[in-house]
C-alpha cells in the first residue's frame, strides 16, 4: 500500500467511526452506546486499511510529530491514534505495535516487557471508553486559570506523547502552581519508571500544602 493509499484508507475507516460517534451522540446514545458505533465504524475498515504493522507505526511516528509540534489533538492526529487502536483491538499478537506504544508510554525495555505481557492478556475491548474519552475530550485550556488549588506537574523529559512545552504551557496557565518537576530519561509514565524522584517530589509537596 502506498503512503497516500494507506492514509486515505485508514482515514476513511476511523471516519466511519467517527461519524456513527456523532450520529449516536445527537440520538442521545449513552457513553458505552457511542464508544461501541465508534469501535464498529473503525473496526470494520482498519483490517484492510493496514497490511502491515510498520505502516501502522509509521502512521503514529507522524502523527506523533505534529502533536509535539502543536502540543494540541487536530483531526489527523484522532484519525491516527483511532487507526492504532483499531489495529490494537484486531491483532492477535500486538508485535512491534505493543513495542511502540510501551516506547512511548514507559520507555524502559524490562518494564515494558511486563505491561505488554499484561495488555495481550487482558480484553482489549475494555479500553473502548478510555480512548474516546482521550480522543473527543472538550478543551478547556482557556479554563486552567479557573484551578485555584496547589498544583505539581510532573512530566518525564523523553515523555514522546505529550511535549514538555505543554507542560510548561500548562504550569504558566496554572493560578498556583508549586513547581514543574522535570524528569530526566523518563518517558510518559515516570512514576513506574523514576519512582524515587517522583515520590519525593509529591511528599515534597504534600509536607507544604
Amino acid at each position: 500500500i502506498s503512503k497516500p493509499g494507506l492514509a486515505d484508507r485508514v482515514r476513511g475507516a476511523v471516519t466511519k467511526g467517527i461519524e456513527r460517534h456523532k450520529k449516536a451522540r445527537e440520538a442521545g446514545r449513552v457513553p458505552e452506546k457511542r464508544a461501541k458505533e465508534f469501535g464498529k465504524g473503525v473496526v470494520s475498515g482498519v483490517k484492510t486499511a493496514v497490511k502491515a504493522i510498520k505502516d501502522v507505526k509509521k502512521v503514529v511516528s507522524e502523527e506523533e510529530e505534529r502533536l509535539r509540534a502543536s502540543g494540541k489533538f487536530t483531526e489527523e492526529q484522532i484519525e491516527g491514534y483511532g487507526a492504532m487502536f483499531g489495529q490494537w483491538k484486531a491483532s492477535d499478537s500486538l508485535g512491534e505495535l505493543g513495542e511502540t506504544v510501551a516506547g512511548m508510554i514507559i520507555g524502559d525495555p524490562d518494564i515494558s516487557k511486563e505491561w505488554i505481557a499484561k495488555w495481550e492478556a487482558r480484553d482489549r475491548s475494555t479500553l473502548q471508553a478510555p480512548m474516546e474519552t482521550l480522543l473527543f475530550r472538550d478543551d478547556i485550556t482557556d479554563r486552567v486559570g479557573e484551578i485555584d488549588c496547589p498544583v505539581l506537574i510532573i512530566h518525564g523529559e523523553e515523555d514522546q506523547a505529550i511535549p514538555m512545552e505543554a507542560a510548561e504551557d500548562l504550569m504558566e496557565r496554572l493560578s498556583d502552581c508549586r513547581g514543574l518537576v522535570k524528569v530526566p530519561g523518563a518517558a510518559h509514565a515516570p512514576n513506574m519508571t523514576h519512582p524515587q524522584i517522583v515520590n519525593d517530589a509529591i511528599a515534597s509537596f504534600l509536607s507544604e500544602i
